[in-house]
């Protein structure tokens, strides 16, 4: 039985209980999802995240069925690093440093509101602008192997954060750019030195995540020679304890 699991960094960080359930490869039916209902209303949770394939129809009906509300669409994409072009050197480009941590904050707090947490509805607005700001200051101190910054001399413009994973396989996660920088080709500049970076370390594999509503990160990945190989749903369920 596929049952949820309890997640305490984020109970924390919203003072609510939630918990986050992956539906299998065969997909949750009713009697499933029944279970796990019953299972977070004996533990008490709040919100319980729900994700599953885009072509897992047998989940997709029982969760409707069930009062999950749809809030995002998580789309995958990777790339083979050695069957990518020789990425261009950027100057501009350069590691993110401890002084540049409440620029990156403030802009962190700006740049994420296509992702499902705001598209939820009951976070509140003020929890998820600064969900991204500690995650990017985090990045910045330890919890990513590097952030790279774009800086024309004036300071910190942006960010890009990676993650080395296991199977010689390197993953971006936070990007994001300052308002007055947006439009100016930094955020190429920024993917093309992240590959550069992920190759050094020898990478075989990049992989990133985004929205399905980010057409404009889509685009961004594409053009440096990502696709898509996975699309999943995210859904989550409310319950009547804590949190509205």
């Amino acid at each position: 039985m596929t049952l949820p699991r309890f997640l305490e960094w984020d109970t924390q960080f919203f003072g609510a209980r939630i918990a986050s359930l992956s539906a299998p490869a065969t997909g949750l039916d009713d009697a499933a999802l029944r279970a796990a209902d019953d299972w977070c209303r004996a533990e008490r949770v709040d919100c319980l995240y729900l994700r599953s394939d885009a072509d897992d129809v047998t989940t997709l009906r029982a969760a409707g069925e069930l009062g999950f509300r749809f809030v995002d669409v998580r789309i995958t994409l990777d790339c083979e690093l050695a069957k990518l072009p020789t990425p261009s050197a950027h100057e501009t480009i350069r590691s993110a440093r401890a002084e540049d941590v409440p620029a990156l904050r403030a802009m962190a707090a700006y740049n994420h509101a296509n992702t499902r947490f705001y598209a939820d509805g009951r976070f509140a607005r003020a929890r998820c602008d600064e969900l991204y700001a500690t995650w990017i200051e985090k990045s910045v101190n330890g919890w990513a192997e590097r952030v790279l910054v774009p800086d024309e001399g004036a300071g910190a413009l942006g960010y890009l954060s990676i993650h080395l994973r296991p199977e010689h396989t390197a993953e971006i996660g936070l990007v994001g750019l300052a308002r007055e920088a947006q439009g100016r080709g930094l955020g190429k500049q920024l993917v093309e030195s992240a590959i550069a970076w992920m190759r050094a370390k020898g990478c075989a594999r990049a992989t990133v995540v985004t929205q399905g509503r980010n057409i404009a990160a889509q685009r961004l990945y594409q053009a440096a020679g990502f696709r898509t190989c996975a699309m999943e749903l995210w859904h989550h369920r409310w319950f009547r304890y804590g949190v509205r």
